[in-house]
């Protein structure tokens, strides 16, 4: 399993002796949800390549099977394509603009919550 960019005890604040989440949690949340969505992209790719290569092996010569099979073999690397080619224009965008695109912060000069007295 692979370690999250961030940890949930960077966020959480100490309230009266009981740690609380903070805004902050978003960006912990973000980038463990993007993570995610890059996990099962990768293995909806995989599984895809491995069926169309599964059934292009039991197609047996059959015309529609074989042209089915490579369909599916098509469409598995196009989609390979357009993902690392949204990252390149992304990459491309934070290069030219100077923006920071492929991380999500909070301003940290948001006051820490204090507890209650």
């Amino acid at each position: 399993m692979s370690t999250p960019t961030s940890t949930w005890d960077s966020c959480l604040a100490d309230i009266g002796g009981e740690k609380v989440a903070t805004i902050k949690c978003l960006e912990v949340l973000f980038a463990n949800t993007v993570s995610l969505i890059v996990g099962i992209v990768s293995l909806a790719l995989f599984a895809m390549l491995a069926i169309g290569a599964f059934k292009y092996l039991t197609s047996g010569g059959d015309a529609k099977q074989t042209e089915s099979a490579r369909n599916t073999i098509f469409y598995a690397i196009l989609g390979l394509v357009l993902i690392v080619s949204s990252y390149i224009i992304i990459k491309a965008l934070e290069y030219f603009t100077g923006v920071k695109l492929t991380s999500f912060t909070l301003p940290s000069a948001w006051p820490t919550p204090t507890p209650e007295t």
